[in-house]
């Protein structure tokens, strides 16, 4: 990682990791637990902080952010200070009263499905796959506004249209694919989830077909993050810009709580 340096050109969004703790085990995983538990106190911090810098929207991930206790307090004092809120989740652990509060804050959630029920579970870890789908459609009837997104690895051509089909049965207005990345776990598994020469460009033209064959139905992204990096505040404080490898991150500065 380079080394730390002042920048205030930032995004209008920044990732913000309020725990690494999970309650899946994908093998792609891009924040694998490190020990660091942010306080609510530490976090409301941050928030403020970048509020103060000019951030328009903060994205609450992880790990895994619905297992922070704080997350709902999190959420409310972010949209009480007149900030955007977004959520990725897993969608293993929906507690029964987090919809409301993700409709009174506006947030937009994302939820991971990463392909049909044998595939999801086997990248996640899990048997988790029936659990998501019934949070999925708990959280879209309580009225929040879901999309999905989706890991792609070698071979992930194959999911594009059935994961396209699963959006508009479920009622899904968004669907993003994400291309493997070597960081995090991802570099255990290079070998077995990493592209063919090729296959990374094959799958993006599919996915052109597929936007433009469901076009109003849903819309289809494709965000490779190898090539646009994002701003991600970790569980200690570090701002860093992440690229496609960890060797080529870039931290910024350390947000720390002034005695």
């Amino acid at each position: 990682m380079k080394m730390e340096k002042i920048n205030t050109n930032l995004p209008d969004m920044i990732c913000m990791r309020i725990t690494r703790n999970c309650n899946a085990r994908c093998d792609f995983c891009l924040a694998p637990p490190q020990g660091i538990n942010p306080s609510l106190e530490e976090l409301k911090y941050r928030i403020n902080y970048l509020l103060n810098l000019g951030i328009k929207t903060i994205h609450f991930c992880g790990g895994e952010p619905t297992l922070h206790i704080g997350l709902r307090e999190l959420l409310i004092y972010t949209h009480s200070m007149g900030g955007k809120c977004k959520l990725t989740t897993n969608g293993i652990c929906i507690p029964l009263d987090l919809p409301k509060i993700l409709f009174h804050t506006k947030t937009e959630i994302k939820v991971s499905v990463h392909g049909n029920k044998e595939l999801h579970n086997q990248l996640t870890g899990t048997d988790s796959y029936e659990k998501v789908i019934e949070n999925l459609q708990y959280l879209v009837n309580s009225g929040v506004g879901v999309s999905i997104q989706t890991t792609l690895i070698r071979g992930g051509e194959l999911i594009v249209d059935e994961m396209a089909k699963f959006c508009i049965k479920e009622r899904i207005r968004r669907l993003s694919f994400i291309p493997f990345l070597t960081r995090g776990k991802g570099k255990m598994h290079h070998e077995t989830f990493s592209f063919l020469k090729g296959e990374k460009r094959a799958i993006r033209e599919h996915i052109k077909r597929v936007r433009r064959l469901y076009s109003g139905r849903v819309d289809i992204r494709w965000l490779d993050f190898s090539l646009v990096p994002f701003y991600v505040v970790d569980t200690d404080g570090s701002l860093i810009i992440e690229h496609g490898t960890e060797e080529m991150d870039e931290k910024l500065f350390t947000i720390k709580i002034e005695n």
